[in-house]
């Protein structure tokens, strides 16, 4: 098993395929923010027009307060969405798309040299084995004589 991660350089194909990911994601995050201002908008306009009334218990002199509390809670919520996003991408980035760049890699220096080889993945990236295991299979199926 490989342990040690080394430097990867993308290719354009792959810095493509990266760079797509990276936009799907940030367009989650830019929903997801767009969704929560939208709750706050309607959350305040809802305020505005009932703080009047007594029987919701807002007197003029707490409303301030009230909005200054509403909109720190939603700025941190915001960031949060956003943190999140980020940190999703970077996960899957890290863990997922760039262990498959590594596979395809290998692949295509095997489709190139005909030479059997093994492919290994590091023992964290136990969502791959069954994967490298039946494509070890076909490679050692295609060269039976080595």
């Amino acid at each position: 098993m490989i342990e040690k991660r080394k430097k990867f350089k993308l290719t354009k194909e792959e810095f493509k395929i990266v760079l797509w990911l990276f936009k799907k994601i940030i367009l989650f995050v830019i929903i997801a923010v767009a969704v929560e201002l939208s709750i706050l908008f309607f959350g305040i306009k809802f305020l505005v027009t009932k703080i009047s009334f007594p029987n919701y218990g807002m007197f003029p002199s707490l409303s301030k307060q009230f909005f200054n509390v509403y909109f720190y809670l939603s700025a941190i919520t915001i960031l949060i969405i956003i943190f999140l996003g980020l940190l999703i991408s970077y996960v899957s980035f890290n863990n997922i798309i760039m262990p498959l760049f590594r596979i395809k890699k290998e692949m295509e220096k095997y489709v190139e040299t005909k030479q059997k080889i093994v492919l290994e993945v590091r023992k964290t990236e136990y969502f791959l084995h069954p994967l490298v295991e039946v494509v070890n299979k076909i490679i050692s199926n295609n060269n039976p004589e080595t």
